[in-house]
């Protein structure tokens, strides 16, 4: 029997242990990355509604907003997308984390 057959057919408690670790850190990390991307895209989104919510004007004689070309429209829509796709992500993430701690977490 060669090496690669007798390592395959290989049934042993150690063999099993070997493989369960192998795919449970691949699990772990593709779980890891799912909450990072999402923290990633909720710390964008909170500078994005920060830059949105910035009302300091151009000159201190001026009392319109200071972003160049301010359009109320765009801006309320903006916002307002901004917000929701915030409620979504912490929404998301508080699934993930919960997920990460049902499959990951030690258990009692």
């Amino acid at each position: 029997m060669g090496k690669f057959l007798k390592m395959m057919s290989q049934a042993d408690n150690n063999t099993l242990k070997s493989r369960a670790n192998a795919i449970n850190q691949q699990a772990d990390i593709a779980q890891t990355n799912v909450i990072n991307g999402l923290k990633q895209r909720k710390a964008e989104i909170e500078i994005q509604i920060q830059s949105l919510t910035d009302f300091a004007p151009d000159n201190t004689q001026s009392l319109r907003p200071g972003m160049a070309n301010w359009n109320p429209s765009k801006w309320a829509k903006d916002l307002h997308n901004a917000k929701v796709e915030l409620y979504e992500l912490e929404l998301q993430l508080k699934i993930a984390e919960e997920t990460y701690k049902e499959f990951f977490g030690e258990e009692e």
